[in-house]
């Protein structure tokens, strides 16, 4: 591969994150179904805690420590937070199922066409609302 084709790769790849990174903030703050069934909550995925909801001014207030959180690392994936609930560096932002109310982060279903299918159930509402 050429410098030049690893450089678009590169730049394609960051657009597409930051893109991503986009859809998945304008979800959870406006109640379009990304975080919370009911709009009201944020869903978290922490490796020690496992996942859960927390209150959008306590999302507010875990952004605001780690401002870098929402900038997804090229190459790297979401950055970690400091957990609401543990304290410790591994938190991500994460989706809860609209279906059966499961909380996982996006991708983990291993769809690469819809990152937002849940791994329980198998629903995608990106899917479903085509």
């Amino acid at each position: 591969m050429t410098d030049d084709a690893k450089k678009y790769m590169t730049i394609a790849f960051a657009v597409v994150s930051l893109s991503i990174a986009g859809i998945v903030t304008f979800r959870s703050f406006s109640g379009g179904g990304g975080s919370a069934k009911s709009g009201t909550g944020v869903a978290l995925m922490c490796k020690t805690c496992g996942g859960f909801e927390v209150s959008v001014d306590e999302f507010r207030a875990v952004i605001a420590e780690n401002p870098m959180a929402l900038m997804p690392m090229p190459g790297v994936g979401p950055a970690l937070m400091n957990c609401p609930q543990c304290g410790e560096k591994s938190c991500i932002q994460a989706q809860k199922c609209e279906k059966c109310e499961n909380i996982f982060y996006s991708g983990q279903a291993g769809d690469r066409k819809y990152p937002d299918r849940c791994p329980k159930c198998k629903f995608s509402a990106y899917e479903d609302s085509k």
